[in-house]
């Protein structure tokens, strides 16, 4: 929605805000992901296998 919405309004300073969302969401999903191995352990690792994630 933000990149779509930079670039129809053309308003490209949202570009900064938009890459520090997007570093701090891949951070997250690492977090998580970490989360989920330490409770679930193999059958976590085994789900992702299963999943383009």
């Amino acid at each position: 929605m933000w990149l779509g919405l930079i670039v129809a309004l053309r308003l490209y300073w949202l570009l900064v805000p938009f890459l520090g969302l997007l570093v701090l969401h891949v951070f997250r999903g690492r977090r998580e992901a970490k989360v989920l191995q330490d409770k679930f352990g193999q059958i976590y690792l085994d789900y992702r296998k299963q999943t383009w994630f």
